[in-house]
């Protein structure tokens, strides 16, 4: 009898071993809210009609967990789940945001079912594995890169000749905006330190960095808060910022270094910058700043049924109207159905290509104005 009890206990920890090892999470189904005038959606939100289907399950590659977008992806898979009569969400990590659309393009099978997080720019969103190309169906979060110094001296042109520290060289990524700009700016000689947030962060506070990179947290469409880092790297002292006071002068050169060499034809970016009012990353940002930021979104290839994405842009759209979103995460504050449907490009070639169609019909169906970084700009600077 003891033999036997020792076997089933050995079986039952095997069982428990393997469940909490696997990559994939099943979240549970979040309870339904109550919004206001009893619709889904809130008072004066369009209804939006639910369809029939057969049962499918979509998987969401969303990077590392305890990411921004992997927590929101699994506030989004919990919505489907307890939302839905026939669609259902899993999350899968991986090894970062730009692991996401790797792992997927070299899956035929799990392009059919899969959505990505994925941002621009990024190492592979331009569709350079192969003839997956996932497309926009939602916006999601800002990444955004801020200079930052411990010297209140520091000047754009002082930057010549220093060290920075700033995002490593990737394949279309963002390290290779923020040297275009250097360049641009006429900063040619520098010692460059490329390392990730942390790095950065490090080299910053032990002095090996006078200038760098680091991450404030901007929630669309303007409000603006130290990032970790930034908050870590200010009990060193006041952070200044060399950019700041020169929007307008700088914002063209800034635009122009997403766009500029090695990001040409296919891969030209769009202009990805972004402006803080004075005050908002603590005292020593006495005028308004710019900061590259870099987009973080939803998407999904053409395998993927439009049925499907208009079911997930239906539970999506719904969440953001009731800001349900923020209960998972501080940058959830910011999905509101105007960002849902926010493009990173202008209406184009660029457009066209790289927001779903689906999801251009859904947002069409709801009445949701698509907007764009040029409309954001002008607010933020006061135009």
């Amino acid at each position: 009898m003891k033999r036997v009890l020792a076997i089933v206990l050995c079986l039952c920890m095997i069982f428990t071993f393997v469940a909490c090892t696997t990559a994939t999470t099943d979240p549970e189904p979040a309870e339904e809210p109550v919004a206001e005038g009893g619709e889904t959606g809130g008072e004066g939100a369009p209804t939006i009609e639910a369809e029939t289907h057969e049962p499918f399950t979509v998987n969401i590659a969303a990077g590392r967990p305890g990411d921004t977008w992997y927590v929101l992806s699994y506030a989004l898979a919990s919505f489907i789940n307890s939302r839905s009569e026939w669609l259902r969400a899993e999350v899968s990590a991986t090894a970062g945001i730009a692991d996401d659309v790797r792992m997927v393009a070299g899956d035929p099978e799990l392009q059919k079912k899969s959505l990505v997080c994925t941002m621009v720019p990024g190492n592979d969103v331009w569709g350079a594995e192969g003839n997956y190309l996932p497309k926009l169906i939602a916006m999601m979060a800002f990444q955004s890169d801020c200079f930052i110094t411990l010297d209140p001296k520091m000047t754009l042109e002082d930057m010549q000749g220093k060290n920075i520290a700033l995002p490593r060289d990737t394949a279309y990524g963002n390290g290779l905006v923020c040297r275009n700009f250097l360049k641009m700016a006429g900063v040619t000689d520098y010692n460059y330190l490329p390392d990730g947030n942390g790095g950065r962060l490090t080299a910053l506070q032990d002095g090996a960095a006078d200038v760098g990179v680091l991450v404030p947290d901007f929630y669309y469409p303007d409000t603006f808060t130290m990032g970790s880092g930034m908050l870590e790297l200010s009990a060193r002292g006041t952070l200044y910022f060399p950019l700041q006071g020169r929007t307008k002068e700088l914002l063209p050169l800034m635009a122009e270094a997403c766009k500029s060499d090695p990001f040409v034809d296919q891969y030209a970016m769009p202009p990805m910058v972004a402006v803080a009012p004075a005050g908002s990353f603590g005292e020593g940002q006495t005028e308004d700043v710019p900061f590259f930021t870099w987009p973080i979104y939803l998407a999904a290839g053409d395998e993927v049924p439009d049925y499907v994405i208009r079911e997930v842009l239906r539970i999506y759209y719904e969440a953001a109207q009731n800001k349900e979103f923020e209960d998972y995460h501080a940058c959830g504050k910011g999905i509101t159905p105007e960002f849902c449907a926010f493009s990173p490009w202008e209406p184009g070639e660029q457009r066209d290509r790289l927001y779903h169609p689906a999801a251009l019909a859904f947002y069409e169906e709801v009445g949701q104005e698509i907007k764009s970084f040029s409309d954001l700009q002008k607010s933020l600077i006061g135009e």
